[in-house]
């Protein structure tokens, strides 16, 4: 069977961008254990999490848009706020929760924060649904994360550290169905 590559992917997912296939579906459709494309239906695969549930032909109504948003934590859903506090507290301060046992996580975080440091902007557009309560991110959540833990330094902290003036405003993905329906994760 061949390696599975963005075109193959956009095969099933046609209206897709490149970069929100790149980053969210392509390392796990590279797995040999899960390939390309994932089983229908779901049942309890590891496709069924990764795909938030929903099976491939729901996430092929959605169309992606890449917008410039201030990302702050008024923006992100209930369900983001709490994840975002939840991997604060454990990459950055030991706590032990659900997020302490994620595979290179504080790794992950830790990257996302020193480029953000360094550079003033997200290494890469995360990836999100925009749901009544606000963003729901699917891919990236690292990187929101230390975005948002860098947003609450206070601005002599970040003066004093040499890190770079950011812009609020970030590029995100924004998935939204076409039939309305919300991902409500």
């Amino acid at each position: 069977m061949a390696q599975p590559d963005v075109q193959s992917i956009r095969d099933s997912l046609p209206e897709w961008p490149d970069d929100v296939i790149d980053q969210w579906l392509l390392p796990f459709a590279k797995d040999q254990k899960l390939g390309w494309p994932p089983p229908d239906p779901l049942g309890k695969h590891r496709w069924y999490y990764i795909l938030a549930t929903k099976p491939l032909s729901w996430w092929q109504g959605v169309r992606w848009e890449l917008s410039n948003v201030d990302l702050q934590k008024s923006n992100l859903s209930a369900r983001d706020k709490k994840m975002v506090v939840q991997m604060s507290q454990a990459y950055m301060f030991g706590a032990i929760n659900a997020y302490t046992s994620v595979e290179n996580g504080r790794q992950r975080m830790t990257s996302a924060f020193s480029f953000i440091v360094e550079n003033g902007r997200l290494p890469r557009p995360p990836i999100a649904m925009k749901n009544p309560d606000g963003f729901q991110f699917i891919d990236g959540s690292h990187r929101v994360a230390a975005w948002m833990a860098y947003r609450e330094l206070p601005e002599e902290q970040r003066a004093n550290s040499g890190a770079k003036q950011i812009d609020p405003v970030q590029p995100i993905w924004i998935g939204n169905h076409v039939s309305g329906i919300n991902l409500n994760l």
